[in-house]
């Protein structure tokens, strides 16, 4: 069985160490870093930043402390 690691593409944290039939289940899903706070998206097994609403929004939010 061969274990895939997924990294932050911020911060380089471990998100993910699974089975890569795992992995594959996971594909399009987003994930939040735990270290940085970074909303990402699975693609594979790369992750990139999630460009949703979502995140904008909660960078907003966060920026004007409300």
């Amino acid at each position: 069985m061969n274990f895939c690691t997924i990294r932050c593409c911020i911060c380089e944290s471990v998100l993910l160490n699974l089975p890569e039939e795992e992995i594959s289940r996971l594909n399009g899903l987003t994930f939040r870093c735990e270290s940085c706070g970074q909303k990402l998206l699975l693609d594979g097994t790369n992750v990139s930043k999630d460009m949703s609403a979502d995140a904008t929004y909660n960078l907003h939010k966060y920026d004007l402390n409300i």
